[in-house]
């Protein structure tokens, strides 16, 4: 079954690389690729014993064990997606602590089980997220990642995970040891281009999560720059790279929601090359939001933005400006 699981898992990182190949065949949800990985996963079960070598007993007492061992199975389930929604529940109150806490007890509590490499993924990334953008407390999240780092009931991906953060976060702490703590407009701006590149550089496709702790850096710096320096001529370049990196940023979102950065990247200049990138990655977010087992749907009102978008951005035809200059 753990087999079965992870090429499902696999199959859900692939959905976004595959649409960023233009692919649009595929039209599964997030959501619903999961149900259907779990309902697949739980139907990969080897059977050793053959139907026909099988007795009435035998099939008796399996049932009834099989049975007691899916309530069980299900039981769980439910208390760890309970738990999961109490974090995400804490964050939004910003009780930081009280999610970070469920957070580690989730760890806790399915460290070593098959088939939790997806969420660990989610979950090691959201703590991590947590404690360098929203605490602001590096020193902590090194503490609380060397623990995890030591435990080896972690598989390689997960080490490799926890292993960058802990690396991007002492680089970090080292870049702002050696930096006034007032940093002016062009001292954020390149700070948080300088994060935002290396962790494209170390992102190989759109849902690779190698980069992400450099991504969550480079928001420390350019979330600043935006609030104060509204009117600074780099300011539409920070919402492309601010927008970019929510959208890489799509497993950590149990729904969809717009990406405003995208539309204000667009706002700023519709002319410029920087609207166009920004349209283009906007129309897949959209796409991708509003796509389900059925197809794609995206509203009206959607459409019709979009469209508006479209003719600010190039009057005569619709963008497709490539992401070259992201790079």
């Amino acid at each position: 079954m753990s087999v079965c699981f992870a090429r499902n898992v696999m199959l859900l990182f692939s959905l976004r690389y595959l649409k960023q190949r233009n692919m649009k065949k595929i039209k599964l949800s997030v959501s619903s690729l999961i149900v259907v990985i779990f309902i697949v996963s739980s139907s990969c079960t080897e059977n050793k014993k053959s139907p026909e070598n099988t007795s009435k007993e035998e099939l008796r007492t399996d049932s009834v064990v099989s049975s007691d061992e899916d309530k069980k199975s299900t039981q769980a389930t439910d208390e760890f997606t309970k738990m999961l929604q109490t974090a995400r529940s804490e964050f939004h109150k910003e009780k930081y602590d009280k999610s970070l806490e469920v957070l580690q007890k989730y760890l806790d509590a399915t460290i070593g089980k098959s088939g939790q490499e997806f969420k660990h993924f989610i979950v090691i990334s959201t703590m991590g997220k947590i404690l360098l953008r929203f605490k602001n407390d590096p020193k902590e999240l090194i503490q609380k990642f060397k623990k995890l780092e030591a435990d080896s009931r972690f598989n390689e991906m997960e080490q490799d995970l926890i292993s960058a953060w802990i690396a991007a976060t002492k680089e970090w702490v080292a870049d702002m040891n050696s930096q006034k703590k007032n940093l002016k407009a062009d001292e954020l701006f390149n700070l948080g281009k300088k994060y935002y590149l290396r962790g494209r550089k170390k992102s190989k496709y759109l849902a690779d999560r190698t980069g992400f702790a450099d991504f969550q850096i480079a928001a420390t710096y350019l979330m600043p720059f935006i609030r104060k320096y509204d009117q600074d001529p780099k300011i539409q370049e920070a919402f492309l790279y601010l927008g970019d990196i929510r959208l890489r940023s799509w497993p950590d979102n149990q729904y969809w929601s717009e990406n405003v950065y995208l539309t204000e990247a667009i706002q700023k200049n519709p002319k410029s090359q920087h609207a166009k990138t920004a349209l283009q990655l906007l129309k897949e977010d959209v796409e991708f939001g509003y796509s389900g087992s059925g197809g794609v749907h995206i509203p009206k009102s959607w459409l019709n933005l979009l469209k508006k978008f479209d003719e600010q951005v190039n009057e005569n035809t619709a963008s497709t400006t490539s992401k070259k200059n992201l790079h």
